[in-house]
């Protein structure tokens, strides 16, 4: 494995996170940070002349052509006052009366 990194990138990275890092932590973190230098130079070697650009995607209703499936909202008293209050044991003033939850 070529060094991507030095060491002391890795403590002057670690200084400017104002992180306190053993020597231990400090070589196994060189590690991880040149697998993933090693990872992005790895795609940045991949030939992307022949992909689309996403710098500016399209809108979503250019990429999804479904129609709106939703159903149109519709108000329905009847559901809470007749529904609903069969349920309740008790109503006062048109209120539906619970059981306290705090004593």
């Amino acid at each position: 494995m070529k060094k991507i990194i030095e060491e002391n990138a890795v403590s002057n990275l670690a200084e400017l996170a104002k992180l306190d890092i053993g020597s231990s932590d400090k070589k196994k973190l060189l590690r991880d940070l040149e697998a993933v230098l090693e990872y992005v130079a790895e795609l940045q070697s991949l030939e992307t002349d022949e992909t689309s650009s996403q710098k500016n995607p399209p809108a979503c209703g250019e990429v999804l052509s479904a129609d709106n499936t939703l159903r149109p909202d519709e108000v329905k008293t009847e559901f809470i006052s007749e529904l609903s209050t069969k349920q309740f044991p008790e109503e006062h003033n048109g209120f539906l009366r619970v059981p306290p939850v705090f004593e």
